[in-house]
């Protein structure tokens, strides 16, 4: 009987072992690739402890600096080495990678939820009529005023219905352009203008082009940016800086970095720059302006629009789990996970359900609810840059055509044409 009793408890914790033995050998770690210092990240590692909870599957995560991590990305997808099993990706990137056979459609993981996202963050995520990432993060440029400013001055406010005209802004500009200092130069200028050679200032310009009505390529193909409309939008730009005066010298050197240090320090009265800003521009710690801004729409001239998009999470073709990695988009895409993801890295919500989410939770105040929205409308009414696998080499070209124009080493009309001829050389 003694010796049942010893054999049944060795077949039992032999048993044990096996199956703790089998769960160890079952639970997988995977490779998130991210970008450093985004405040995403910190976001996705605190919620992502219950997702492995939940299944066991450990998280590995990859940050790349902004600067190197799509050329850091392509090194990686193209040796297939299956380093990575999920991929952050900002959307200019999505039909380069996917043309390229990098990453994996995904349209089944939300086959059922399609209508629950927002048809802007999906169309900057598609290429080819397939979605290849699922977005997690919308973007918008949208504009920054303050409000303290414009009320002593007695401007008009923007709101969501009645946004400022380009004739507006540039009045405003004007009037808020104060104050010499000891060099000769305001205190305050009206406005920023961005044209280094990068591809954020690139938005600056296709902002006006849009809300001109005008845009790259024309319906059938064709290479349409240099045309009277896109002209004009680019001299407008020149124009702020070198004609009005209501935008500071050095334009030519600057991106959104230095939008949104001025800004902060209270040197810029109105600026267009991307919604990632809102939450600098609240932080006392850092900023000048806390109490004394607004957001509201971008400028219109035909149309108020400003370029909208998203960031994604994608699979490689060559990642090893893939099964896992579908696990954890799920997870942290879902209505409930993106809400968590938005009140700790505030943006424009993806989906409606967030958005419903957010409105009834109390969690956010009547103004951080209302500024919401109009990002979220921002999103909404953006428009998507041109779903092709070339527009990276575009964007370059277009970012050296506003460089030029801005720094007055060329015309707009000689800028824009020189990257017309450049760019349907590449279509071709």
């Amino acid at each position: 009987m003694a010796k049942s009793r010893h054999l049944l408890l060795y077949v039992t914790a032999a048993m044990l072992l096996l199956v703790l033995t089998g769960q160890a050998i079952a639970a997988k770690t995977i490779t998130v690739a991210v970008q450093a210092g985004a405040p995403e990240p910190a976001v996705y590692k605190e919620l992502s402890k219950k997702f492995t909870e939940q299944t066991g599957i450990q998280i590995e995560w990859i940050e790349l600096p902004q600067e190197e991590q799509r050329n850091k990305l392509i090194i990686e997808l193209m040796s297939g080495s299956g380093a990575f099993d999920v991929i952050a990706l900002d959307h200019p990137w999505v039909a380069e990678f996917a043309a390229a056979g990098f990453i994996e459609p995904l349209d089944y993981l939300i086959a059922d939820e399609r209508d629950d996202f927002l048809p802007s963050p999906l169309a900057a995520m598609s290429y080819d009529g397939k979605l290849y990432a699922i977005p997690q993060y919308a973007v918008a440029v949208i504009m920054y005023y303050r409000t303290d400013l414009f009320e002593q001055y007695g401007l008009r406010q923007p709101t969501v219905e009645q946004p400022l005209t380009w004739d507006e802004l540039l009045e405003a500009a004007r009037v808020l352009t104060l104050d010499e200092d000891a060099d000769g130069r305001p205190d305050i200028y009206g406005t920023f203008v961005m044209g280094k050679r990068h591809p954020v200032p690139v938005s600056g310009f296709m902002d006006a082009l849009h809300q001109s009505g005008g845009s790259v390529f024309a319906e059938d193909g064709s290479v349409i940016v240099h045309s009277p409309n896109g002209i004009a939008s680019l001299q407008r730009l020149v124009d702020l800086v070198h004609q009005h005066k209501v935008a500071p010298p050095g334009a030519a050197s600057f991106d959104h970095v230095d939008n949104h240090t001025m800004f902060l320090q209270g040197q810029i009265g109105v600026t267009m720059n991307w919604q990632y800003a809102y939450s600098m521009f609240k932080d006392p710690s850092q900023s000048k302006v806390v109490g004394k801004f607004a957001i509201a729409p971008c400028p219109q001239n035909v149309v108020s629009t400003g370029q909208a998009g998203a960031w994604g999470l994608a699979i490689p073709t060559s990642a090893r789990n893939k099964q896992e990695a579908e696990q954890w988009i799920k997870f942290i895409t879902s209505p409930e996970e993106m809400y968590n993801l938005r009140l700790g890295s505030f943006g424009p919500a993806v989906r409606y359900s967030e958005l419903e989410l957010l409105a009834g939770s109390g969690e956010l105040d009547p103004q951080t609810l209302q500024d919401l929205q109009i990002m979220t409308r921002a999103v909404e009414v953006g428009y998507v840059i041109p779903k092709i696998p070339e527009w990276p080499q575009i964007e370059a070209i277009l970012a050296e055509a506003v460089s030029a124009a801005i720094s007055q080493t060329k015309t707009a009309e000689q800028a824009l044409s020189d990257a017309a001829r450049e760019i349907q050389s590449i279509m071709q």
